[in-house]
């Protein structure tokens, strides 16, 4: 398959950095959770920290957290997105979340444009 004809649906999740009691989460299991996202779709970026707040549906208190936004390039159309939603969910398992926060940019489209070196003009 040509790479120039590999485009990608950009998606995003949040990953918090601390569990709901605010302890932090552990570098191993951020690491695991990048390996897992690298191993299925060759790559993932962190694209910035945001702080944000929600009502957790628990026990009705207010949540605030540090979260990372990661974003993944998802070639293969809705079959290879909805991979992505089933590993999201299954990360928030990990974390003990009761959600996960998930974006999918249908209106972009990611291009790998190659180089000389990749073999382009």
């Amino acid at each position: 398959m040509n790479a120039e004809s590999d485009n990608a649906t950009p998606c995003y999740f949040l990953l918090p950095l601390t569990y709901n009691d605010g302890t932090r989460v552990e570098k191993e299991l951020r690491e695991n959770i990048e390996t897992a996202i690298f191993v299925e779709f060759g790559g993932w970026r962190i694209t910035d920290t945001r702080r944000g707040g929600y009502l957790r549906t628990d026990n009705g208190l207010r949540q605030v957290e540090i979260t990372q936004r990661i974003r993944v390039d998802v070639k293969g159309g809705e079959k290879q997105i909805n991979r992505l939603r089933e590993m999201v969910r299954e990360f928030g398992v990990w974390l003990d979340q009761e959600t996960m926060h998930f974006e999918i940019d249908y209106g972009s489209k990611v291009e790998f444009l190659l180089t000389t070196k990749g073999g382009g003009k």
